[in-house]
């Protein structure tokens, strides 16, 4: 490094972020909703409504970004004992989730989920840490665009 320069800091975030897993959501599947996709199944798509938390039992899922003309951009993936929320109040959403294995999930609902956490202290604390895990992802990724670092632009 040269004298009198300030090295870059290092991004500590991976491409493809790995999220705490919740095993013990696996208890509550009964008072949720399982569905099994193949491969290649589109789970959730632009334009389409769909208000669930969901919480993947088997397989992985892909969550990518549609704009308006069709660009994709990957976002991240879930992977078993996992948790994404698809909570869209209405059809104007961007979002397009593919299960990219063959996978079980199961779909809560919003008050379905408050009544299970309220139940649950420690299932509450992990599930609030795998949010909070998701939200630094994206605002380190958001940092990353505003100082124009390429590694968010992938």
């Amino acid at each position: 490094m040269e004298k009198g320069k300030i090295a870059e800091p290092r991004l500590n975030i991976p491409i493809i972020p790995m999220f705490d897993p919740i095993e013990e959501l696996n208890m509550y599947t009964s008072l949720g909703s399982k569905h099994s996709f193949a491969k290649g199944s589109v789970i959730v798509s632009p334009g389409n409504p769909f208000n669930y938390i969901i919480f993947v039992i088997s397989g992985q899922l892909e969550v990518n970004l549609i704009s308006a003309k069709g660009t994709e951009k990957f976002m991240f993936k879930l992977y078993k004992n996992n948790i994404g929320m698809a909570l869209f109040q209405d059809e104007d959403h961007e979002f397009r989730i593919t299960a990219t294995d063959n996978s079980t999930v199961c779909f809560f609902t919003l008050d379905g989920m408050v009544e299970i956490l309220s139940r649950d202290n420690v299932l509450l604390k992990d599930f609030c840490l795998n949010l909070l895990q998701k939200a630094n992802y994206f605002i380190m990724q958001s940092r990353d665009l505003y100082q124009s670092r390429p590694s968010s632009r992938m």
